[in-house]
């Protein structure tokens, strides 16, 4: 499975041929993530405790050749945690702005965690 993301428009996940495929929002997720410069880090660096600075994870954020889905990302289903650069104040001023609303996909926090290890722990291997 192939993941390229098409300014302004999402993203695209490709068959082998390049032919745009039929994904859930979970697998469009993992396309990203799987070149994510996040990927394999401990993932609470991305949910800094409130009042704990956030200038770590971003840095990593700033690097990331994903930080464009990420940001979409998050910006339409996180509540929580630093995604594409962004914190949770800054992409709740970017939603009102733009009137997107934020739907998770995930239960809770715990969900996404343990799913961002596990996806870190498939790097490695």
């Amino acid at each position: 499975m192939n993941g390229r993301a098409v300014r302004g428009r999402g993203l695209a996940v490709l068959d082998a041929e390049g032919v745009q495929m039929q994904t859930s929002e979970r697998d469009e997720m993992v396309v990203w993530y799987q070149a994510g410069a996040c990927r394999g880090l401990d993932p609470n660096l991305f949910f800094p405790e409130r009042g704990h600075s956030c200038a770590e994870a971003k840095a990593v954020c700033a690097t990331c050749p994903s930080i464009e889905p990420c940001r979409d990302w998050g910006l339409r289903h996180e509540h929580c945690g630093i995604w594409g650069g962004l914190a949770e104040r800054e992409r709740r001023i970017i939603r009102r702005k733009l009137g997107i609303e934020c739907h998770s996909i995930f239960t809770d926090a715990e969900e996404l965690i343990t799913r961002r290890v596990k996806l870190g722990s498939a790097r490695a291997a």
